[in-house]
């Protein structure tokens, strides 16, 4: 019987080899004729090139690579050829090209709501999938999605609705994907399409099965068997059966799950599908492996493999190849190793395919008219209910209005003196940050020079630039404090002159040029008379120009432009100044003239928030008006309205327009952008670093380049510049020690801490904080927050690398410590932190309970805690010194000592209970790792 079963699997084998040589026959010459004649339409022009384009749309007809009624659709024909190709490079598996052809196809139709533009969309939105582009993927099948709508064309909705499902499920959403196949299923029913019904009802086995719902995952595969059975589409029944054979093996229910495999192989392998057949025999191999069979199992699954290296399924691939390292490695280890490496490349390829869908999955845009009808009766019951509350509310108001009078006049003065020293106490935390960081930078590089201690690639004339770029930004900051102060002092007494603004104004406009040109953007000054008389003080006028100038040239991307106009307006003087840079949130305009407000987007260049503060009380104080207006992506306008002449200031002294502009700076010295990081101090790939990694997230690049001199000798260094960019690099990185700035824009370092102390993947991870604020209650709210070390700017350097050095080597201590203890099962006597004895704890429970099921891998174990293996490995070698495999190995072990010692049951009951399979093995290991077998130890005893 084995050899007969051995000869049967043999011949079967060969038979599939011969299918797939016979099926590429079949198609080459096709597709080599389709694309002579492609290339023959693009390299010939006039009549040759419309005649080669109809026979190529003739010969992708009768290939059934675009619908016969197309063909006749002369206005469209380049459109529909290009609609073919995009479907013939599909089937090739070139989705760079499908798209390609695809979005040509669509500007030649101009997206006209018709059934062709909705099969590219949906084309497009497949070839997308397969990229991996979830999120490109599933806008393009929302826009099919619209267009069958719009033109109620059911059995192409009903498509859409199951790709969307498809798409979803695809991307670890299985809740979306639920929704769109059970409204796919429901306009599958109505249509009464049997065949396109049992598709759907599969799909939706298939989602379910993803919702852990096995008996509604068994339902539809039974339905859909119905179906196509029914339908005489044998075939697709196989389909079905490897649907219900996982549904059956998910309940453990091998016996039927074996039953219906072996009905579906023999109308797989004669219908030559491929991908069904790989699932079928991994299936089949599972299933042996279960019984103990191994040599059984390594057939399935060196048979799905084949498959697999037909289809490229990956995860089918996978499950073969972690199948055949568990079958082989008592009978052939050699062998059995190479299977689990390929299974460890596949796992680590598809865990970083797996974590980019994440990133690029989001929910859809379009909802369907049944839900937006629902909403529309809710918002009606919603405003209904809002003017019934409205009118209690009035009458509740009116009655105790009197009496809450008042109470009110009685709090307004607390209020107002509350409101008064909330708004001092921000003032002076903002400012203290502003003046502490560059004297951070200033004092630490001066200490450096005095020691002679430079970093590598860094030179005394780059610090001393770089201590004068700081010490210009402080006095740049004093002067404008100094600025508002004279301008709301009633002491002062302004200059006012009177001359010729437009001369004045182009002057002005003149200073900023060469720095305009070294960003390559254009200014340019406009006015339509080139001389209008005007009250005004020179020195107020030019702080106005130079500051709304000096933002717009910050904000303004390379080759931009920058208009300053200047027009009579009756009595007045209007000014503006537009730029076409990246424009203001409409959220953040009516704050951009408080002092010290920075936008949350702006993330790039960092200020002080003085400047347009200035501005706006200098034109005040000229009794003039001044607005903004923005739009994102499209740039943003200041107009200023200020009156030709000042009641009051009579026998001013005229304009000398021959006299030299005030010395000041019209713009920054440097900008942020163009500092470079010397050599070892930019972010390095992970792969090659040996030394310790240190993660540092500071906005200001001076002071990141200052911390990270004091440690790149001895640590491996990467850098963010903000909470939310740290955030992230740390769950990629798994870094040894953080140090972060606490005052940024978006995710602070308070938000970073309590996001990393909260997150059981990073929570093992130091944190320093460095910041300007000296408060005690901001101290404690960072400690509480998560951070070890609480360290206030100007810092010490060698405090911070004292500080670092301890931190990690306190962590190197605690691994060996640990490590040791973990030999001689008493690692609960070692004192680790609540969240590192709450990780150990739940990552023991989690390996014991799965020991009788034998399944206790890394990838499982991760899977469960809700890590990927990187984050897994990093945190286990952290608090342990032993990477996850070791460490699960021990605690499997320590367990089999305890039970060996304490009971006198069978040492084959011992290793199942420990998770070995095989008595003989775990013998084997204990040995290894004891240096006595079991049964010598339970003498031992």
């Amino acid at each position: 019987m084995n050899f007969s079963l051995q000869l049967n699997h043999s011949c079967r084998r060969a038979a599939l080899l011969l299918m797939l040589v016979a099926l590429g026959l079949c198609t080459a010459a096709a597709q080599a004729s389709i694309e002579s004649l492609y290339d023959n339409y693009v390299s010939s022009s006039g009549a040759a090139r419309i005649e080669a384009q109809k026979k190529l749309v003739k010969l992708l007809a009768d290939e059934q690579y675009i619908d016969p009624d197309y063909v006749n659709n002369q206005k469209q024909q380049e459109a529909v050829m290009c609609y073919g190709m995009a479907e013939y490079y599909s089937e090739a598996n070139d989705y760079n090209k499908t798209k390609a052809m695809a979005q040509k196809a669509l500007q030649l139709l101009n997206k006209h709501n018709n059934s062709i533009t909705s099969d590219i969309y949906g084309m497009l939105g497949i070839a997308e999938h397969r990229k991996g582009n979830f999120a490109a993927s599933i806008k393009n099948l929302e826009e099919a999605y619209r267009i069958d709508l719009a033109i109620k064309d059911n059995e192409r909705l009903s498509s859409d609705l199951n790709n969307l499902a498809g798409v979803y499920l695809a991307s670890n959403d299985p809740q979306s994907a639920k929704y769109y196949i059970l409204k796919g299923i429901d306009v599958e029913r109505h249509i009464g399409r049997s065949d396109k019904l049992a598709i759907r009802l599969g799909m939706a086995s298939e989602i379910f099965m993803k919702l852990h719902d096995s008996e509604q995952a068994l339902k539809y595969a039974q339905e859909a068997y119905r179906l196509d059975q029914s339908g005489g589409r044998p075939g697709k029944a196989a389909v079905r059966l490897v649907q219900m054979a996982a549904v059956y093996m998910e309940a453990h229910d091998y016996a039927q799950a074996k039953q219906a495999l072996k009905q579906a192989l023999p109308q797989l392998e004669k219908d030559k599908n491929f991908n069904s057949l790989s699932i079928a025999y991994a299936q089949m191999g599972d299933i042996a492996l279960y019984h103990g069979n191994n040599a059984q199992a390594a057939q399935y699954y060196n048979q799905s493999l084949a498959m697999c290296r037909t289809t490229g399924n990956r995860y089918i691939e996978d499950r073969a190849e972690r199948g055949l390292w568990k079958a082989l490695r008592e009978s052939d280890p050699t062998a059995a190793l190479s299977h689990l490496e390929r299974h460890s490349e596949l796992a680590d390829s598809m865990y970083r395919d797996e974590l980019a869908q994440q990133l690029s999955n989001f929910q859809a845009k379009y909802k369907t008219a049944e839900l937006e009808l629902k909403n529309n009766e809710m918002k009606h019951r919603s405003k209904v209910a809002l003017v019934i509350f409205i009118l209690v509310v009035l009458l509740l108001v009116t009655g105790i209005g009197a009496m809450s009078f008042a109470l009110k006049q009685k709090s307004k003065a607390h209020t107002m003196i509350k409101k008064i020293e909330e708004m001092r106490t921000n003032f002076f935390t903002n400012i203290t940050h502003e003046f502490r960081t560059p004297l951070t930078v200033i004092l630490g590089a001066t200490s450096r020079l005095q020691r002679g201690e430079l970093a590598a690639g860094e030179t005394p004339a780059s610090l001393y630039e770089m201590i004068t770029r700081q010490g210009r930004s402080l006095l740049t900051l004093i002067n404008q404090l100094l600025d508002i102060s004279k301008v709301k002092s009633s002491i002062g007494h302004p200059d006012w002159r009177r001359g010729n603004i437009v001369t004045f104004t182009r002057m002005l406009v003149a200073t900023h040029q060469e720095w305009a040109k070294a960003k390559h953007i254009d200014i340019q000054f406009a006015s339509k008379e080139n001389d209008i008389e005007m009250d005004f003080v020179p020195d107020y006028v030019r702080k106005v120009i130079n500051n709304l100038l000096s933002n717009s040239i910050k904000y303004t991307p390379n080759h931009g432009s920058i208009y300053v106009t200047l027009a009579r307006s009756g009595t007045d003087l209007r000014v503006r100044v537009a730029d076409t840079g990246r424009g203001i949130d409409p959220e953040e305009l009516p704050h951009i003239f408080d002092a010290f407000y920075q936008g949350a987007n702006n993330t790039e260049h960092v200020g002080t928030g003085v400047g347009l503060a200035l501005v706006k009380q200098i034109v005040t104080s000229m009794h003039g008006e001044i607005e903004v207006s923005s739009q994102l992506g499209q740039g943003t306008v200041f107009t200023i309205l200020q009156s030709l002449r000042q009641a009051g200031h009579k026998n001013m002294q005229p304009l000398d327009t021959t006299a030299p502009l005030p010395a000041e700076p019209a713009h920054p010295l440097l900008e942020e952008s163009d500092i470079v990081l010397p050599q070892g101090l930019a972010n390095a790939d992970d792969n090659s670093r040996t030394a310790p990694l240190v993660l540092i997230v500071e906005d200001d690049r001076d002071v990141a380049y200052y911390i990270g001199a004091q440690l790149q000798q001895r640590y491996s260094l990467r850098y963010a510049s903000d909470g939310n960019e740290g955030l992230v690099l740390a769950q990629e990185l798994m870094p040894d020690l953080v140090i972060t700035d606490l005052m940024m824009h978006g995710c602070d370092g308070f938000e970073l801490c309590q996001k990393m102390h909260e997150s059981e993947a990073l929570n093992h991870i130091p944190i320093i904080i460095l910041t300007a604020k000296t408060a005690d209650e901001d101290r404690i709210r960072g400690i509480s927050a998560g951070a070890d070390y609480y360290m206030t700017k100007p810092f010490n350097s060698e405090e911070l690398a004292v500080r670092v050095d301890h931190l990690i080597e306190q962590r190197r201590l605690l691994r060996k410590k640990y490590s040791q203890a973990m030999i001689q099962d008493k690692a609960s006597d070692v004192q680790l932190s609540k969240y590192d004895r709450d990780f150990i704890n739940k990552l023991a429970d989690l390996v014991h309970a799965q020991m009788p099921k034998g399944n206790v891998d890394v990838e499982t174990i991760a899977s469960r805690l809700c890590m990927s293996t990187k984050q897994l490995r990093s945190k286990v070698m952290t608090i342990t010194g032993q990477n996850p495999n070791a460490y699960i190995l021990q605690l499997r072990m320590n367990k089999a000592r305890r039970l060996l010692a304490s009971t006198q049951a069978p040492i084959g009951d011992i290793a199942m209970q420990c998770g070995f399979d095989d008595s003989a093995y775990f013998s084997r290991v204990f040995k290894q790792l004891f240096k006595t077998t079991p049964s010598q130890y339970r003498k031992s005893q």
